[in-house]
């Protein structure tokens, strides 16, 4: 069975991007375009994945992230946080927030891929 991955993003062309190169991986994928969609999304679709911009209109990804780690019914769906904000590094694990993994934009495809590859435990 195909792994689903939910996409979070306020931005169509990086959303429809995301979603293109996903599926030629074998995911299957859908797509939200704020926080509150997002929300019923993955209530809906129950991703194996959820990939969050943190910038959402309507509820910023980090609100979207707390509500659906706070949920019996979503509680574990994996999740990635892109944001434009600087951390120390390109990536930093985000075991304090329940999210895997926080991404800064720009990302690189490759990166991006290789983090939902392991998340998901598929190859590349």
């Amino acid at each position: 069975m195909r792994k689903k991955i939910l996409i979070v993003e306020d931005e169509e062309l990086i959303a429809q991007v995301l979603r293109i190169r996903l599926e030629n991986h074998g995911y299957e994928v859908v797509i939200a375009h704020d926080g509150e969609q997002g929300l019923n999304m993955v209530t809906k679709e129950h991703p194996d994945l959820a990939i969050l911009d943190i910038g959402l209109p309507l509820m910023d990804g980090n609100s979207l992230r707390k509500l659906i780690k706070s949920s019996p019914a979503t509680k574990n769906v994996k999740i990635i946080m892109l944001t434009g904000h600087a951390f120390a590094g390109e990536t930093t694990p985000a075991g304090h927030s329940a999210a895997e993994i926080y991404i800064r934009k720009p990302f690189e495809w490759q990166h991006l891929l290789g983090h939902v590859n392991k998340i998901l435990g598929q190859t590349a």
